[in-house]
């Protein structure tokens, strides 16, 4: 059996979401005919015109707002993994030693600390 890579799945609903999104900017006159925001027969019904303004820049921008939603994601993620990282002394020792040895080589080299 094939194991899907995360950058596929990533890209498979990339593509799924514009997909939506487009058929959603080419359809917006029938969203609001769904909601019965297109009946605007009084100029001063601003509650109506509130709301067709909520629905199309809610609509035309939701990449963007995509986007900075997996920013906001990412950065919360890399924090979150920075903040709760363990400390680990064995790695650090083991590390010295690595420096150390690595150290003395250059130093048996010619290479002068």
């Amino acid at each position: 059996m094939v194991d899907v890579l995360r950058y596929q799945i990533f890209l498979a609903c990339l593509v799924l979401f514009l997909q939506l999104w487009y058929t959603a900017v080419a359809n917006i006159g029938h969203i609001k005919s769904y909601l019965h925001l297109d009946d605007v027969e009084a100029v001063d019904d601003t509650d109506n015109n509130v709301a067709v303004v909520i629905i199309d820049t809610v609509v035309r921008y939701l990449p963007l707002w995509a986007i900075m939603a997996l920013g906001m994601y990412a950065l919360g993620s890399v924090l979150l993994r920075v903040y709760t990282m363990a400390d680990r002394p064995d790695a650090a020792l083991e590390m010295t030693n690595e420096i150390e040895v690595a150290r003395d080589k250059l130093r048996s080299a010619g290479f002068v600390f």
